[in-house]
Formats: C-alpha cells, structure tokens, sequence
C-alpha cells in the first residue's frame, strides 16, 4: 500500500492503461496470426491441388506415350529386325512405326549400347541421352526427357526395351517428338498463380510455363517431380493477407481504448474536484463553528475524512491522531554532500581511460609487417678447447637455412655444460638484407637464472639421441611466472600469437614438451611435424619438436609443407597425431600450431590443458628422434588417383606467396588443368598481397589475371593452404557458402541422406538446398577443429565454413583441405552434362545479398564481456536467436550475426538478406544492440 502511494494515482493508472492495451495487442495479434495461418494453409492447399492437376494432365500424357513405345518395341517385326539387323527391312518397319508416332521427328531402332555422346546413328546421342538408355538395363522404359541443343529444346526422347531371347543381345526403341507435342492445360485453372514446367533448374530447362509470370518471386511455393519424367512442376502463387492489415485493426482499437481512458480520467478528476471543493467548505464552517450536518462526497474513500472533520467540532467525542513525519522530508548535510560529489581526479581519469576506444588493437591487413631494427648481438663463445662441448653445442644449435625465396634465416643457441647467466636465444637475418626485414624471437629471457639446474639439463637435451623407454619420467618443474607462456595463445582451437612477444624460441619449446607430454598421456610417441613459409616458422618448428623429443617422443619432420599435407600425414604414415606450424591467413608477424593428437583436433578446454601443463610443468622427460619424410609426392598423386576431369579448364591459382604454391599448381597440372601461376612463389614476408582469400580486397590481382588471360576460373588459397577462394570469368567472386550448396548437390546425389554440416556464418539458404536434395543439413559453431570433431561426431560426409574450409567425408579423409577442394570443384565443373562454363554454372546458384566477414578489433577478455552482456540484453524484434556461436538472429527475409573471432582479437560480423534494404534494417538493429553495450563502439557495416 505504501509503494501504491508513492507511485501516485496518475502513475497506477497509466500503468494499468499500457496492461490494458499490451494485453489487447496480443489477443489481436494472436487473432490476426491465426487467420495468417488459416489463410496460408487454405492457399497452400489449393496451390497443391492446382500442381496435382498438372502433374496428372503430364502423366496421363506420358502413359500413353510410354504404353504406345512400348507396344512398338513388342511388335514381331521390331524383334526381327533387332535380331537380324537386315537393312532391308528398316524402310518397312519405319512406315510400320510411323503409324504409331505420325507426328514424331525421328523413330530409331538402336542395337548397341553406346559408352559416350555421338553425333553419328539415327539420332545424335548426349549426355542426357545415354542416361535414359542406361535406365533400359533396369527397367522395361526410360523415363521421359527433354533434349537440349544449343541451350534450346530439340525433342522429346521416349525409350523402350525390345524383349530378345537372347539375353545377351540389346535392343531399344527411340522416339523423338516435337517439343510442341506437350500438351497444355487450360490456364484458366491457375488463376492468380504462374507454373513452370522444367527440366532441372537451370533456364535452358524450360518446357513451357503456364500463367502469369509476375507472381515468380523468390522460392517457388510448390516444387513437384512428375513421376516417370526428368521434369518437374514449379508453381508461384500470389499471396494474400487475411483480410484487413494488422495496423488498420489494432490503431483504432488502440485509439478508442486510449480516448476512453482520458475521458474517464477527466470524469474523474472533476468529481475529486468536487469532493474537495466539499470538504474545504467543511473546513471554513468548521473554522467559522457553523457546520452543517451533511456535506455530500462522490467517492466513499473521503467519508472518513469528512467524520473525522466533524468530530473535531465535538470535543466530547475527541479522538486521539497519531501523527506522521512525512514521507516527503529530507535532510541534508550540505558539507557531506559537497565531500562526496568531489570525485579525484585519478578515478575521472580511469574512467576516461575505460571508454576510450581500442584503436591499439587495429590490425591494418593492407600494411605488410616490417619487424624494428634490432642491435645486433655478440654471439656467446663456447670453450673453443672441449671439443665436447662443441658437439654439444651443434647439436642444440638451430641453424638451418629457412629456404623462402632465398631469404637466409638463421637460428643459433648456445648452451654450456654448466650454469650461466647469459644464455641467449635468437635469430640471426643474414647480412644481405637490411636491418627492417630482421626477425628477432627473442624475448630476452634468461633461462639459466630462473629455472633450476635439472631444469636447465633437461630443457637443453640432445634430441638427435633417445634413451630406453624405462628412463621416461614425469617431473614437476614448473617454470617461472616470468616464463609462462601467454595464456591469450591458447585458443579455442589452435594457438596462436605474435611471433617475438607471445612465441618464442623458449615458449615453443615449452609447448613441444606439454605436448610430447600430453601425447604420452594419451598412448602416443610418434608425431609429424610440418611448417609454412613464414620467416619464423622453421626456427618455431626446430624449437617446437626439440621440445617433443625431449619428452621421449619421436618426430617426423615433414618440412616446408601445407597443412592439409600434415593431416594427410597422420593418415599416410598411421600416427594419427600431428603439428603444424603456421600463423595460417593472418598477418606476417603472427605463427602458432594447429594440433592433431590420436587423430583427434584439438580445441577449446584441450587446447588450454597444455598451458596448464606448462603452469605446473608437468612434464615427461626421455630422448626421442626426429626423422625427415617427405610425403608431398604421395599426396599429389593420392588426389591424382581421385579426380577425373570430362574436359580440361583453364585455371589462374594465387597462392600468395604462401606455402600451398609448392603443392596446389602441381596437383592441377597433374589432373589435367591448364594452369596459370600467380604468386606461387613462397616469401614468408607476403610481399604481394595478404593471403586470406576471405577478404576480396586481396582477390584484386587474382580477378585482374582471370580477365587478361581469358581464364575460365581463378583460385586462390591463404598462407598455410586450407582455405580456398574463388572467383568466375568474370571476376565475380564465388563465396564459399555459394560453393557449399553445388557441392552439397554432388555429394547427396552419390549419398543421399547423408548429413551436411556448415557454419554459423553461411547463408540461409543452404538448410533448403540440403533437404531438397535428400541431405540431413546442420548448422554448427565455426572453427577448422570444431568442425571436424563435429564430422567424426555425426558422420557427416560434408562440411565447410564460410571463412573457406571444405571438409570432404566422401571420396576423402574429412580434414579441411583446399588443394583437394580446388580439384573437386575443377571435376564438378568439367563434368557438367550441358557442357556450360563455370561462369554460368555459377549464375544459377540461388543467392542472396550479403556482406564478407567484418571484423570489429576488440581484445580477447572485453570481446568475452561484450558477448555476454550483448546476449543477456540482445532484442531480437521478433526474430530467431541462436546462440550456436555467438549471436545470430534468423528474420523471414535475412539474418545477422556477431560473434568472437577465434583467430584475432576482434569480433566477427555477417549479415545476409533478400534485399538491399532488409540488409540494412538488420544491420542497423545490430548496430544499436551492439552500441548500446559500448556506446564509443565504432562500427561502419
């Protein structure tokens, strides 16, 4: 009752007006959706009752054709000539078969099977062609086709088999009609409604149509196949809302609601005038003694005031009033009050620091990454006298030459057999090339000073020796918090960071020992062991598997290799477990492992457990080998043997100067491509251009060589050469979800059923196209590893991301690889039945307007912040939240997403819809949702 009266009256009622009316709105709207929904049901049903008679004017059409071809394969004559093939008697049995088909362009008796298209017999034979006659082996009829030349219908095929006894010998009836030969309905029995008839989806498929075509928009409502035909019916109707619009309704309710209400309260507020207009008359005559025995009240609520006022005249009948402080007074100490809104000057200033906005964190991928000179070092001198201790000393020596276009990158440690106090770590550019393209890894920390000396012996092992597996050992020797690691690096599946501040030489090495352990752990010991072009990557590798041997485990190092190269690996030489590393798309100055352990990838609490590992320095100890095998040759030539291509294309690739460049043009030459080479030259320094084919500014190059040249497609991959991106002949690039949905067709027509995974950020319309074609489609979080865990998971026989990953589960080993993608995307191409170009192949992809992934930069622990109050506070106007990985709303014509990137420290966006202006609505809302969290967010989507 208290809090009723501090809200006051006026507050109560608004109040109890906005119930009012929400609670009208929803039973009007909850009305008005249950007449949608009957409405489109009944519309629904009678579009299914226009395409079933359709289908049933087609079939009964069909029948008789099929029944009349299959009485002429039956005549005794036919079965003569099939058996005697006399010449003589064509001419007779042609005027015998056209009684059967007077109106037909052709009538054909066919006598042996035929492998491929020919021009030669009595009709031309194509790929559509030979599809129908095969169908003969099976069944007493082929279905029925339509026969394109030149992009234009050219006949209608009917086929029937002609019984022989002999089974050995084969023999079939063709008929070729005019296309004019299909019969129409009446379009008077589709109004308000348009129908294709089709073969396939392309537009050279048309039959014929039948109504308006005005009402083709977006999907159609009914898409049916005519049983016994390679056709089907497409049927668009106009759609209809239930009577009058919502708005139309509910304003006036609304209106009229609102204006009684204001009625009342004027009513209202006119009797409580009144009442007390009343009772200060009773005042006056009770100040004046010369009360009256009634004062009439409108609301009974005063009646006790106006007898408490009359008592007051009458002393006898007194009563005792408790009083009451009001509820309204306030005391205030001046002083104190000044004292507190004296806020210092160091908490505005915090507070001006914590809305300032990240621009530190802005990574510009245009600027190519040139290390600060750094001062040269003196080198450590070993004890020139032990000749000992200079073997030792090679042996702990990482100095290989790093083969990237010539670039000399050396890496030299030194280690005494005693303790000291300067041991160093670090990269060495060779002389030649100026003091800005140097690479220090060397975060100058000295080892000898903080870990102890069984430390020091073990971290500085002869890995080129191995003891027996009875002196493995697990020991605790937790480095110092001086020489943890980065725990940022642990991502959600690999780790990663910037080469010289969160990886170095030491870090690596103390990775490759959480690893070997964690293998060890698991019943593993062999492990192989791969790196990109980067400058830095060959010194992290050397370093990384120095710390794997010295946990007893064995390594094989692979070399400068791809990353799917290193999965290929683990599946070629039967380890199962794997390492590669790479800084894979991101900028020059980044590198960090992707991880495969008992042929499982590793990611999110997994990835972490290593950095706990290292923490507490749980560590085995043993002598491992690290062995050199070279499986690129065995790998070309697996997806060789894999991919047959119908006709040769002409493909520019643009490998970015990344690794992929010593593998990808070879594997296209090598199944029949006719290649040309952009940037396949491996520079860790990526001179070119950044190599993320997700980004289209870095397609600039690779479309401008797809022009000049006339090529047919263009393909580029990112630095480590698991992504892939492509663009058509004329430029126009072909997003990977895009891609997704001509290979999910492929993939189900071989394994109908199959599932089909694909990531958060695809487009929409891939759900459809996967139940359309008889596939099981699930939408997962993003993430190389994720997704393959996710494979093995649910057997999918498919999968890819939108960042560009392609997971094969079909023909090959589910790992993401763009190199055999390329090859799988060049041999879909080349088999097309209608011979047509990628281009226009491409075009007939149903799509929608997009935008690329934006990346909002943001630090890692904010970013987590963000997402969560983002999603505790996100309105959604009613759309469909997922929170799958991050945040993404499905709305009728589009949705948006945000999420965190598991790659950089930014956030990642994406947003798709039917149209320009739905894009930009949804963004728009996104833009206020995400502001709302950090008002100094700039966001420009």
């Amino acid at each position: 009752m208290a809090m009723m009266e501090k809200l006051g009256s006026k507050f109560v009622s608004v109040l109890l007006l906005l119930v009012m009316l929400l609670g009208v709105s929803a039973a009007v709207v909850f009305i008005n959706t249950q007449a949608n929904t009957t409405q489109q049901n009944n519309q629904r049903e009678k579009s299914q009752q226009i395409v079933n008679a359709v289908i049933a004017s087609y079939q009964q059409q069909i029948k008789e054709w099929q029944q009349t071809s299959l009485s002429l394969a039956e005549l005794a004559e036919t079965k003569q000539l099939a058996k005697t093939k006399n010449i003589y008697d064509v001419d007779d049995w042609k005027n015998l078969a056209n009684r059967f088909f007077p109106s037909a362009k052709a009538i054909c008796l066919i006598t042996r099977e035929y492998d491929a298209p020919t021009n030669e017999g009595c009709l031309p034979i194509s790929y559509v062609s030979l599809k129908s006659l095969r169908q003969l082996t099976t069944q007493t009829q082929a279905d029925v086709a339509m026969i394109m030349q030149d992009g234009k219908a050219d006949h209608i095929l009917l086929a029937a088999r002609v019984p022989l006894d002999d089974k050995q010998q084969y023999a079939a009836v063709v008929v070729a009609l005019k296309p004019t030969d299909i019969q129409l309905i009446n379009p008077g029995l589709v109004p308000d409604a348009y129908i294709e008839i089709s073969q396939g989806d392309l537009p050279t498929g048309l039959l014929t149509t039948i109504g308006d075509g005005q009402y083709k928009q977006a999907e159609p409502v009914i898409s049916q196949p005519i049983p016994n035909s390679y056709w089907k019916v497409k049927l668009w109707s106009v759609t209809t809302s239930a009577g009058t619009p919502l708005w139309l309704f509910l304003a006036p309710v609304m209106i009229l609601i609102v204006l009684i209400w204001m009625l009342r309260d004027w009513w209202q507020t006119k009797l409580l005038h009144s009442d007390a207009n009343t009772l200060e008359e009773q005042l006056r005559d009770l100040q004046e003694v010369k009360l009256k025995t009634k004062y009439p009240l409108v609301f009974s609520e005063l009646y006790g005031v106006r007898e408490l006022i009359q008592q007051l005249a009458i002393p006898e009948k007194k009563r005792a009033l408790p009083v009451e402080e009001s509820l309204n007074t306030f005391i205030i100490d001046e002083t104190e009050t000044l004292e507190r809104s004296e806020t210092p000057a160091e908490t505005l200033q915090e507070v001006q620091e914590e809305s300032e906005p990240y621009d530190s964190d802005v990574i510009d991928y245009d600027k190519p990454y040139e290390q600060d000179a750094v001062d040269e070092r003196e080198e450590s001198l070993v004890d020139e006298d032990s000749t000992a201790s200079e073997q030792h000393v090679s042996s702990l020596s990482l100095d290989e030459t790093v083969a990237n276009n010539s670039d000399l990158l050396e890496l030299k440690l030194t280690d005494d057999d005693t303790p000291t106090e300067d041991v160093e770590s670090s990269v060495f550019i060779d002389p030649e090339y100026s003091e800005t393209e140097k690479l220090s890894l060397e975060p100058e920390i000295d080892l000898s000073s903080e870990l102890d000396e069984e430390t020091k012996e073990i971290f500085h092992e002869d890995t080129q020796q191995s003891l027996p597996a009875t002196e493995k050992k697990l020991e605790l020797n937790p480095p110092s918090a001086q020489h943890l690691p980065d725990e940022a690096i642990f991502r959600a599946y690999d780790i990663r960071g910037i080469v010289g501040e969160q990886l170095t030489v030491p870090v690596m090495t103390l990775i490759g020992r959480a690893v070997g352990s964690q293998m060890i752990a698991q019943g593993v010991t062999e492990l192989v062991v791969g790196h990109d072009g980067r400058l830095s990557s060959q010194p992290l590798a050397k370093a990384f598997m120095r710390g794997v041997t010295n946990t007893g485990c064995n390594v094989i190092d692979l070399g400068q290799v791809p990353t799917p190269v290193v999965y290929f690996a683990c599946e070629y030489l039967k380890t199962r477990s794997g390492a590669m590393i790479t800084g894979s798309h991101n900028p020059a100055n980044y590198n960090g492992i992707k991880l495969v352990i008992a042929g499982k990838t590793l990611e999110g609490d997994e990835v972490h457990a290593l950095y706990r590992r290292i923490k507490q320095g749980a560590f085995e100890t043993g002598r491992g080998n690290i062995t050199a095998n070279d499986v690129t040759e065995a790998y070309v030539q697996r997806i060789k043997s894999d991919i047959k291509l119908e006709r040769k294309l002409k493909v520019v690739v643009d490998c970015g100067n990344g690794v992929a460049g010593k593998v990808l043009p070879k594997v296209l030459k090598e199944i029949g491509c006719n290649v040309i080479e952009l940037f396949c030259e491996v520079d860790g320094r990526f001179p070119n251009h950044h190599p993320n084919p997700g980004e289209p500014e870095n397609l600039k190059s690779l479309i401008s060589e797809v022009k000049s040249t006339g090529a047919e497609l263009g393909i580029a991959v990112d630095g480590d050469g698991d992504r892939l991106g492509v663009v058509d002949t004329e430029g126009n690039i072909i997003w990977p979800d895009q891609l997704m949905i001509l290979f999910s067709r492929a993939v189900l027509d071989k394994s109908p059923g199959a599932t089909i995974l694909y990531d958060v950020k695809s487009t929409s319309l891939l759900e459809g196209v996967i139940r359309f074609a008889g596939g099981e489609p699930m939408m997962v979080p993003s993430g190389h590893s994720v997704i393959k865990n996710k494979m093995q998971q649910y057997n999918a026989a498919l999968a890819a991301e939108m960042s560009g990953h392609f997971f094969f589960n079909d023909r090959w080993y589910g790992f993401d690889d763009a190199t055999y993608a390329a090859a799988r995307l060049v041999e879909l191409l080349s088999a097309d039945p209608m011979t047509r170009t990628p281009t226009q192949l491409f075009a007939e992809i149903s799509q929608r307007v997009s935008t690329p992934e934006i990346m909002v930069n943001m630090p890692y622990p904010e970013a987590k912040r963000f997402m969560t109050t983002l999603l505790s506070n996100f309105n959604a106007e009613g759309g469909d939240i997922s929170t799958v990985d991050g945040i993404r709303v499905d709305y009728a014509d589009g949705w948006g997403l945000v999420r965190i990137s598991n790659t950089l420290p930014a956030l990642t966006l994406r947003f798709e819809a039917t149209n320009d202006v739905e894009l930009e609505r949804i963004k728009q809302l996104f833009i206020e949702q995400m502001q709302q969290v950090k008002p100094t967010l700039t966001l420009k989507l």
